[in-house]
């Protein structure tokens, strides 16, 4: 293969075209990213002949290296091989000691090998076979006209260490020396225009020279946007060089704004700078109903930094719990900023911790007022130094409003922290 080669993975199942979700594309993704290669298209097709055809022959002539899971089984509508014999003129070739090894598996179980299972012994005329330790179908890898076919069973628990132990090492003897490297960039309550446009620059100005390529993608999650830059090229240390550039350039554009990398959470980023500090939190919610001290204690070893949570839904347990003074929540309502205010600075003072979080507000569908709407909520973070209030209009449904809110209030203490870290300056290093 002369440079990169197109790679096409296609995953058969009608199961996965009704309900059943299919992670197979992001893991496949990474996994070839460590050969230096991109996954240029995913397709998922149902076990339908005419339609598996279809889809089979036009990934054939158009990508270098074809990953196809599934329909490997034993029953009558596992159709993946019976396919590609057709659409690669290759005949199915009966396997012997294929036969003898499923066989020794159910004989192993003290189970009868039922006859359906003959069709797992079928290989395409000239394709090498990959061991299954997991289960009964073996995989298969065809080289023909210049282009790979690896055909793989379905299950992950199959697939991943088959491709893994057999196909990816096979595939790099036939690559030539390629460096492929990835950062990924978090970012929270940002729009991916907002992002879009404050990377045109950046993009104009990290085309590489030579051989390098560099390519930007941007994945928009719920609340959370993914700035993804790949570099990729034949040298290492260009590779790296022009990755470190890229990054000094990408924390100088968006500095504090930037959460962490790769698949890091705000949770893990606020505990780890905690930890770094040696400091704690306590929290305080009411529209959140425990959501910021779930999020926080889903990190393993949390118990370091976060001493307790408090969930003061009514106006009772805002005064009991917190101290929330009932002449504050005559005036000004449960939802407001006073309240807010006075439920942190309780809930720092009683829980003995650096820091407080308290949230309180609308998350609806229903309780909005004009004056107080469905998704309005204040957010109260106690330190050393006081505490400060924003509000906050959010929307969305009631669990929308709900893990908005909760993450900004992780984001507050994120950036709370960085600055006391920093020295006033927010910035991100990683």
């Amino acid at each position: 293969m002369n440079g990169p080669p197109r790679v096409e993975l296609l995953c058969v199942g009608s199961e996965l075209l009704s309900g059943k979700v299919n992670t197979h594309a992001a893991a496949v993704a990474g996994r070839l990213a460590e050969v230096g290669l991109a996954l240029s298209r995913e397709v998922t097709v149902g076990d339908d002949p005419a339609e598996m055809e279809k889809v089979f022959r036009e990934s054939w002539r158009r990508a270098q290296v074809v990953l196809c899971t599934g329909g490997l089984g034993p029953t009558f509508d596992d159709l993946t091989r019976d396919v590609w014999a057709k659409v690669t003129h290759r005949p199915l070739r009966f396997q012997k000691p294929l036969m003898d090894d499923i066989r020794n598996k159910f004989r192993r179980r003290r189970w009868p090998m039922p006859k359906e299972n003959r069709r797992q012994t079928y290989v395409l005329a000239g394709a090498a076979v990959m061991q299954n330790p997991y289960g009964t179908a073996p995989g298969q890898v065809l080289v023909a006209g210049g282009k790979v076919l690896a055909l793989f069973p379905g299950p992950a628990r199959e697939f991943f260490p088959m491709m893994e132990g057999k196909f990816l090492p096979f595939l790099r003897t036939r690559l030539p020396p390629r460096t492929r490297k990835t950062k990924i960039y978090r970012l929270f309550n940002f729009s991916e225009s907002a992002v879009d446009e404050r990377l045109d620059g950046l993009r104009r100005r990290s085309r590489a020279p030579g051989k390098i390529e560099v390519t930007w993608g941007i994945l928009a999650q719920r609340f959370i946007i993914d700035v993804k830059v790949t570099v990729a090229g034949p040298a290492p240390a260009a590779v790296e060089s022009a990755l470190a550039r890229i990054h000094s350039a990408v924390l100088a554009e968006f500095g504090g704004d930037v959460y962490g990398f790769g698949e890091e959470t705000l949770q893990e980023c606020v505990g780890r700078d905690l930890r770094r500090r040696k400091e704690t939190v306590s929290t305080a919610e009411s529209c959140t109903g425990g959501l910021v001290a779930e999020k926080l204690t889903r990190v393993p070893g949390s118990s370091d930094y976060f001493m307790q949570g408090s969930v003061t839904y009514s106006n009772r347990s805002k005064r009991r719990l917190l101290g929330v003074r009932q002449e504050t929540l005559r005036r000004h309502g449960a939802v407001s900023a006073e309240c807010a205010r006075e439920m942190a600075a309780g809930c720092r003072r009683r829980a003995g911790t650096d820091w407080a979080l308290a949230l309180t507000g609308v998350a609806g569908p229903s309780g909005g007022t004009p004056q107080k709407p469905v998704g309005l909520v204040y957010i109260a973070l106690a330190g050393k130094r006081g505490v400060s209030v924003t509000e906050h209009r959010f929307s969305g449904t009631r669990e929308d409003i709900r893990e908005r809110s909760a993450l900004t209030a992780l984001d507050r203490l994120r950036r709370a922290l960085q600055k006391k870290r920093s020295g006033g300056r927010s910035g991100t290093s990683g």
